[in-house]
């Protein structure tokens, strides 16, 4: 910013707008060496905003169930699960409203189809049970979650070279220890919005090295909330996870969906 109130965002930085004067989330989302700038702008400006946005909690002078609220507030996010669970299942449509998307290379450590496999196996149970399971719930059916799955995560039973080394790299990326599985389930409540991403596609990357590509709908942010998919994607067989780079979904468009 400069001293004419001027903000400039170059390179891939982002610019993140909090009109709520709690300075907590702008503090847990800054990245290093991010800046936090405080400015005026018109009442107005603010109000008209607000008129139209979903407030997170509900008023107290609107008139709707508890149950009716939370359909209401979480009706976008649900049909986003919903559509996340088709697309497992199959390529998606190219979409004009998605000019971009994150993409996180993968080396898997044998097969890649069989990667392919376990990776879709996960998503598509975790995407079904966030539908329609009750996330008020001390605890997640995981009936449907695959067993090798549920044996990789921490204070699981599992042993053996594939659940050993996920947990291995994945200390050694990122310094944290596995995920318990219920903890992993809840990061699925569309209420939670603990998620900053939206899975779109897996493909071969088209330069025949053997990596995968995965494609992730962060609309538009290169900086997003994602450990419980790196988890998932060690505790699937990688070797590597690299993070995620936002291009033009044309990248995406040219590779062929595994």
């Amino acid at each position: 910013m400069d001293e004419n109130g001027n903000v400039t965002i170059t390179g891939k930085s982002q610019l993140y707008v909090n009109m709520s004067g709690d300075t907590k989330h702008t503090l847990e989302f800054r990245s290093d060496g991010g800046q936090i700038v405080s400015f005026e702008v018109p009442k107005g400006f603010v109000e008209e905003i607000r008129s139209r946005a979903i407030p997170q909690e509900q008023p107290p002078d609107w008139d709707f169930t508890k149950q009716e609220w939370k359909v209401k507030h979480m009706l976008h996010e649900v049909e986003g699960v919903a559509r996340e669970f088709v697309r497992v299942s199959g390529r998606p449509g190219i979409a004009s409203e998605t000019p971009v998307l994150a993409c996180v290379a993968v080396t898997p450590e044998g097969d890649p189809e069989t990667y392919a496999h376990r990776l879709r196996d996960v998503l598509g149970a975790v995407f079904s049970l966030a539908v329609d399971a009750d996330f008020d719930e001390e605890e997640l059916p995981v009936d449907g979650i695959p067993d090798w799955f549920l044996g990789a995560g921490r204070d699981a039973c599992a042993v053996g070279p594939t659940a050993d080394a996920a947990r291995a790299r994945y200390r050694e990326r990122t310094g944290a220890d596995p995920w318990e599985i219920q903890n992993w389930l809840f990061r699925f409540d569309p209420e939670l919005e603990a998620r900053g991403w939206e899975f779109w596609d897996l493909t071969r990357a088209a330069d025949g090295s053997g990596r995968l590509h995965l494609w992730l709908d962060t609309w538009g942010e290169p900086m997003f909330s994602w450990e419980e998919l790196r988890w998932l994607l060690y505790a699937c067989g990688a070797e590597t996870v690299a993070d995620p780079v936002v291009v033009g979904s044309g990248s995406w468009a040219a590779e062929a969906t595994v």
